[in-house]
């Protein structure tokens, strides 16, 4: 099968799910690497280049927020800005203003 093959891509997530099930009651060090490794797998499945391009920033600035949660550095600083371009842009277009986000201001 073909490496760039999204049939491969979803198989390696679910391997990567099935060791995540079995390290359960383990520290985040131990399951967190195979949720991300299943998440990045998915969106590398998505058939559209277009979505999957967009999908792969939207995972890597939404783990890039977790890692400075959690004290590790950043990955992709770049998607993390495009993530935040694109909760800008979905909030203006949905008419809220309340939210420090579109504001400028992170309350």
């Amino acid at each position: 099968m073909d490496p760039s093959d999204p049939r491969r891509e979803l198989e390696t997530a679910r391997e990567a799910l099935k060791r995540f099930g079995e390290n359960l009651q383990a520290p985040r060090s131990v399951w967190g690497p195979h949720v991300w490794a299943a998440l990045h797998h998915i969106v590398r499945a998505i058939p559209c280049p277009d979505c999957r391009m967009e999908g792969e920033m939207l995972i890597e600035g939404i783990h890039d927020i977790v890692n400075e949660h959690i004290g590790k550095p950043l990955h992709s600083p770049r998607s993390l800005c495009m993530l935040e371009h694109q909760a800008r842009k979905a909030l203006i277009q949905a008419g809220e203003t309340r939210c420090g986000i579109v504001r400028g201001v992170y309350e």
